[in-house]
């Protein structure tokens, strides 16, 4: 366990979790240590501005059959 704990040290100290406040999704980032630049994102933003679009319609069509 504690190899498994040394192989993740340093990764885990870059990875940020966060709530996107629009969407309520789960957002990972890995971000450099050094330059505190976002390495890679889960999901992407561009995956995240589609749900936000995706939401923003349904949310239209709901209204419109009420």
């Amino acid at each position: 366990m504690n190899e498994v704990r040394q192989a993740l040290g340093p990764v885990a100290r870059n990875l940020q979790f966060s709530i996107d406040d629009e969407t309520g999704r789960t957002v990972i980032k890995v971000v450099d240590s050094t330059t505190k630049e976002v390495i890679r994102q889960m999901p992407s933003e561009e995956l995240l501005a589609i749900t936000r679009s995706l939401d923003k319609f349904s949310g239209l069509f709901v209204k419109q059959k009420v």
